[in-house]
């Protein structure tokens, strides 16, 4: 599956501490993508797909999620599926977003 860590460079993957903000906007861009739609995705519920494979399959850190939480949907260039991409965005803020337990501040 692409949009993973496993898709990253070795030095990238293996040291987590070293990705940057636009390394983490671009797998999170391609998850956005390629998991949109809940007939083609490992995980119907959008909540669980972000789980385990975005967060899970990429390793990501509170402040990754807090990047992906920051994520400009116009640089998607508003592609035909952007209704159920702005869905995936909106289930990680519930899940993750600043009024969530889950977050540290």
């Amino acid at each position: 599956m692409t949009g993973t860590a496993a898709d990253l460079p070795l030095p990238v993957r293996d040291h987590p501490q070293t990705r940057s903000r636009p390394l983490i906007e671009q797998v999170y861009h391609e998850f956005l993508l390629q998991n949109h739609d809940p007939e083609d995705r490992e995980y119907a519920d959008a909540a669980d797909q972000i789980r385990e494979v975005l967060i899970h399959g990429n390793y990501l850190s509170q402040k990754d999620i807090e990047i992906c939480l920051d994520f400009d949907l116009t640089a998607l260039c508003n592609p035909p599926e952007i209704e159920t991409i702005r869905h995936l965005h909106e289930a990680l803020t519930t899940e993750y977003g600043p009024d969530d337990e889950h977050c540290t501040n």
